[in-house]
């Protein structure tokens, strides 16, 4: 029987079986995402368990998680912990992380946006790298090609993106803050080991919900206002200007 057959792998055996770099695998171990092998002489053999414990680390990497919480679920389900509720929670805060849509250069150019409107467009977070490229925020591409269609000049509609970006930003991180003090509670339980993973999920989830009904409440009173504000000194200066020639 063979040293394979019998369920004890050496290292290149490992990386091919598992997909996986003999490099990185070191490096999990020193990490101790995954146990160290057993060793006879010079020479360290990994078993199955190795193998399984690879698969997870790389399922649980591939969720966009960083190595360690990636540990510190696996260390929980060693424990007979149900991951699946933090896992749930990661997903609902972090899961619109890498979202986008191609931003082809070409047809940026064809919106009439240049290098120094892009530029802005990245500042404002509308347009990022992606990879040799760029992406766009899902429906941001639509709103600029209406915006120039409408005649709005590039230079404006970047502007205005990147001073829109901005405010938007200053209120996104003062509901965050709000929402921070909001689980203090949780927090000090997170930090005690206690599983409530579920029960900060659905807070964040109802938290979530109102900072939407928030912004959809106030934003177009405050717009209505704004727009008034801009319209009424032109349209009362343009009344004077007509009530003049008479």
């Amino acid at each position: 029987m063979t040293e394979r057959a019998a369920g004890r792998l050496r290292i290149d055996d490992l990386a091919q079986r598992s997909g996986i770099p003999s490099g990185t695998i070191r490096f999990y171990q020193r990490e101790g995402l995954i146990a160290p092998p057993e060793r006879e002489g010079r020479v360290a053999y990994y078993s199955e368990g190795h193998l399984s414990r690879l698969e997870r680390v790389r399922a649980l990497q591939a969720q966009g998680l960083p190595l360690s919480l990636v540990g510190d679920l696996l260390e929980r389900e060693e424990e007979g912990e149900d991951v699946s509720g933090w896992l749930a929670l990661d997903s609902a805060v972090f899961g619109r992380r890498g979202e986008g849509e191609p931003a082809d250069r070409q047809a940026l150019a064809g919106l009439g946006l240049g290098a120094n409107e892009v530029a802005a467009l990245e500042r404002a977070g509308v347009l990022r790298p992606a990879g040799d490229g760029l992406e766009a925020l899902p429906g941001m591409l639509e709103i600029t090609a209406r915006l120039a269609d409408a005649g709005i000049p590039p230079a404006a509609i970047a502007a205005g993106a990147e001073a829109i970006a901005a405010r938007l930003r200053e209120i996104a991180e003062a509901m965050a803050a709000l929402g921070w003090e909001a689980f203090a509670p949780e927090r000090e339980q997170i930090s005690g080991d206690e599983p409530v993973a579920a029960e900060v999920l659905a807070r964040f989830e109802h938290l979530h919900s109102l900072a939407r009904r928030i912004v959809t409440t106030l934003f177009p009173q405050l717009l209505d206002e704004a727009i008034r504000a801009r319209t009424e000194p032109f349209a009362d200066d343009t009344a004077r200007r007509r009530h003049g020639r008479r």
